[in-house]
């Protein structure tokens, strides 16, 4: 994977406690940043996921429940693998 370089900058506080936990884990601090920073992106992608799923719940003239359903779950236990 390709990666590019971003100057972040941080609290003090939250500077110290990101290089204590990255030592405590055996992570480098940089790590800890991508994964947060992914975890973050993820929570987000799902908010956007649930959003439309609440709008076609609001608009089920559009929507065609005899295969949505099973399209749904197939999702979702293709995210679950």
């Amino acid at each position: 994977m390709s990666t590019t370089s971003r100057t972040i900058r941080f609290p003090e506080q939250v500077s110290r406690r990101g290089a204590a936990l990255a030592k405590r884990t055996g992570k480098s601090f940089n790590e800890l940043v991508v994964e947060s920073v992914e975890e973050r992106i993820r929570r987000e992608e799902d908010q956007e996921w649930i959003k439309d799923l609440d709008w076609l719940a609001d608009h089920p003239e559009l929507t065609d429940v005899e295969y949505g359903i099973p399209a749904f779950n197939e999702v979702l236990n293709a995210q679950a693998e």
